[in-house]
């Protein structure tokens, strides 16, 4: 155990020991790649500025990829970073899982872009945030927050801590589960009451119950799903980290408020979704590879774009040369817009 591990648990343990007559620290996810700096910066500051108490609040960054012009960028956008985990602050966790590429099959250009070992970081969150964390929030960084989250997890109670794995909203009674992965998970749990009807949910936002998540040794179930999807003649599944996932904690999820991930954002349709409704959700999530809040007239833009950017203080650098702003989109026009007004680049 490293130095840095051993200082963390006591800081912990202190907190712990601090807060015994105060309210507990809550806790939020999120991975990066470093590809995902405009949007994680987004995501991660609607998180802080929607919670009446973000001294309640450690968001932990998953990175896969770690380098210190990261970091600088998140300090840059007045994002505050820490080593350990502080309130109030982020931590960057450096998590190396270059092992796990050998497990992921590229189907077609639809599961190329699900390569990313951060799409698979999520696996891990009990291990990294430590046995001190129960629970924790995790986001996808194509999110935006507009609900107190400290608030949400204070109120949550699990119907089945010792059983269930995780909460997450209902996928529109849809499943990505094929009748091969259904076959795979009767084998594997002796079970004959696996069916293609049944709800299942998104894995792009859900809250974890590390208890149960460790117990039921979730990241080791769905990498076993990965590796025989990957050994076979034919993979059982197409859409990254979804179907595996959905399988290892099937029957062993419970449905959040279906506020707390209303998706589909970034699909064609978003475009007719009524403002009054999208101000109501606690969670925007643009799923979908069409429309993402930084392509080219993103559908609901206004309430992603006003995450981006600090109220005061120059345009940091790293977002102006994100590779995401060489086309002549509406992100861009803003951010230059930004830049003019603002008048230096920070660095």
């Amino acid at each position: 155990m490293t130095q840095l591990r051993l200082l963390s648990l006591l800081l912990l343990a202190v907190c712990c020991t601090a807060s015994s007559k105060q309210a507990p620290l809550r806790h939020v996810a999120l991975a990066t790649d470093g590809q995902e700096c405009i949007s994680l910066v987004a995501a991660a500051r609607s998180v802080l500025s929607s919670t009446a108490t973000p001294d309640r609040l450690v968001i932990h960054v998953l990175h896969t990829n770690f380098s210190h012009t990261f970091r600088q960028c998140l300090e840059c956008n007045q994002l505050p970073v820490s080593p350990l985990p502080l309130p109030g602050h982020m931590v960057v966790h450096d998590l190396n899982i270059t092992w796990i590429s050998n497990r992921i099959r590229v189907t077609n250009e639809r599961t190329q872009r699900l390569t990313s070992l951060a799409t698979y970081a999520r696996l891990f969150i009990p291990e990294v945030l430590g046995p001190e964390v129960e629970s924790s929030l995790y986001l996808d960084c194509d999110t935006i927050v507009q609900d107190d989250v400290v608030a949400f997890i204070d109120k949550w109670h699990w119907k089945n801590p010792k059983r269930t794995v995780l909460a997450a909203a209902n996928y529109r009674n849809v499943s990505t589960l094929s009748k091969a992965m259904l076959q795979e998970g009767r084998q594997r749990y002796n079970q004959k009451n696996y069916h293609l009807s049944r709800p299942n949910f998104n894995t792009g936002v859900f809250l974890l119950n590390h208890r149960g998540w460790r117990t039921a040794d979730i990241a080791t179930e769905v990498l076993h799903f990965m590796k025989r999807s990957h050994d076979a003649p034919h993979a059982f599944y197409s859409l990254g980290i979804q179907p595996p996932l959905q399988l290892a904690a099937y029957g062993r999820w419970e449905r959040l408020p279906d506020e707390w991930n209303y998706s589909g954002l970034g699909k064609p349709m978003a475009f007719d979704l009524e403002t009054a409704e999208v101000k109501k959700q606690s969670v925007l999530h643009w799923a979908g590879s069409m429309n993402k809040p930084w392509h080219n007239e993103p559908a609901l833009f206004k309430f992603w774009i006003k995450h981006l950017l600090p109220k005061s203080g120059p345009v940091c650098r790293c977002v102006r040369q994100d590779k995401r702003l060489d086309a002549k989109t509406p992100l861009r026009v803003y951010v230059d817009k930004e830049m003019r007004k603002r008048g230096n680049i920070g660095s």
